[in-house]
């Protein structure tokens, strides 16, 4: 008995095996069009083999492109960023900006709090807060500096000595 390649045709669980692929891959392909079920429902052989064999090389073609380089370049630095993000080498910016001014208003709090510690003569305790005020409005203003830096993500211009 001679096949007819042309015409010899068999179901979907026996295409899918000879496919090396699932059921469900074989109606994925048939719904794209790349093959499709004779009158009686079963899928000649050889039309199934050439679908596939299309698709396998048409999904190749589409990972070599340069939108799918660039896609999958993407992807890897996102998985990159969560990952350090997961590990703390990363930190999102409304976190940092938090902790930055917590940290800086601790310190201003605390310098202007000195002339207190430092003295119980009023003359001495005017002159003392004078220097801690002025250091401390220079902190919170460098503070303040540095915030707009992060944000804009241009650097802080460093000042200069006077």
């Amino acid at each position: 008995m001679k096949l007819d390649a042309k015409s010899y045709a068999v179901g979907q669980t026996e295409v899918a095996r000879i496919l090396d692929v699932s059921t469900r891959r074989v109606r994925q392909l048939v719904a794209a069009g790349r093959f499709s079920a004779n009158e009686d429902g079963r899928y000649v052989l050889r039309d199934a083999i050439a679908g596939y064999a299309a698709a396998l090389t048409e999904a190749a073609a589409r990972r070599q492109s340069p939108a799918h380089e660039k896609l999958r370049t993407a992807r890897a630095v996102e998985i990159e960023q969560r990952l350090a993000r997961n590990d703390r080498d990363l930190v999102a910016m409304p976190e940092a900006l938090t902790v930055l001014r917590e940290v800086a208003g601790t310190y201003v709090d605390s310098i202007r709090g000195m002339p207190t510690l430092i003295t119980n003569d009023p003359r001495e305790r005017q002159r003392v807060a004078a220097i801690c005020d002025a250091d401390a409005d220079r902190l919170a203003s460098k503070t303040k500096a540095t915030i707009a830096a992060f944000k804009s993500g241009k650097p802080d211009e460093p000042e200069e000595d006077e």
